[in-house]
């Protein structure tokens, strides 16, 4: 059977969450064309609307500011955590996700996403085996949307605006107890003045989840001479197999099926 496509592409990828958005910079990154379909009118999905918190045990930014982690460590956390489970976290899949973790995040620093290291966030278990209590989560730094050019607005709300604040998903907590120890206080007042600064200048900043998918989109759009490959308002229909494989897609785009 021949199939007549509106469009053709070496990578569809359903959904601008963070691994939508990875997925399409790490083909741009290999030479092939990819296309991003959201359904809704913001990009960025549940990844945008969430704190952004990256955990990686032993990540760059861990060994950059000299935190002791290691490979071994983490697996070992997952281990005493997680348990056997079976196939959904299995030892192997346990591997990769740590080893294509680190290159994930190198990946990343190469095409423009900064990130910083969320100092003290211990893992939710420190004391069992493998625990880590300074910290192995990272996230995006406050990103200023106006750098989006024509596609500034149309990422997800930040997390933080919510309280009204520009404020990193790290820094809540010395935000709401502000006045229970002088370093979040100091914490607290550097919110504040990066808010009311924001607020003075008319500028949305981006930050939490919004600013992962903010500096991708970012990067996307300097990787696809300022139109990147991704089409809002389009929902994946259904797929189209032929001799029982996938071949393609039935997208509906702003109510048109393609």
């Amino acid at each position: 059977m021949s199939t007549r496509w509106d469009r053709s592409v070496d990578l569809l990828i359903a959904g601008s969450g963070g691994g939508g958005m990875v997925a399409a910079l790490a083909a741009l990154d290999c030479g092939l064309e990819p296309l991003i379909v959201e359904k809704q009118a913001l990009v960025g999905g549940s990844t945008g609307l969430s704190g952004g918190i990256v955990w990686l045990p032993n990540n760059p930014l861990m060994r950059a500011d000299g935190i002791a982690d290691s490979h071994e460590a983490g697996l070992a956390y997952l281990a005493d955590v997680v348990g056997d489970i079976g196939a959904p976290s299995s030892p192997a899949r346990r591997e990769m996700f740590l080893t294509a973790g680190y290159e994930m995040i190198d990946f990343l620093v190469r095409k423009g996403v900064r990130l910083i290291r969320c100092a003290g966030w211990s893992d939710y278990y420190p004391n069992h085996k493998g625990g880590n209590a300074a910290g192995r989560a990272v996230e995006g730094i406050p990103f200023d949307d106006a750098k989006l050019g024509n596609w500034s607005g149309r990422v997800q709300p930040s997390l933080g605006k919510n309280y009204g604040f520009v404020v990193l998903t790290n820094e809540l907590r010395s935000v709401q107890y502000f006045n229970r120890a002088p370093k979040a206080f100091a914490v607290a007042t550097r919110v504040f003045l990066r808010s009311t600064a924001a607020r003075i200048s008319r500028r949305q900043i981006l930050t939490n989840g919004a600013s992962l998918i903010g500096q991708m989109l970012k990067s996307l759009i300097d990787l696809s001479s300022g139109e990147p490959p991704l089409w809002t308002n389009s929902a994946m229909d259904d797929l189209l197999v032929e001799d029982g494989r996938v071949v393609g897609a039935r997208i509906v785009r702003a109510g048109t099926p393609l």
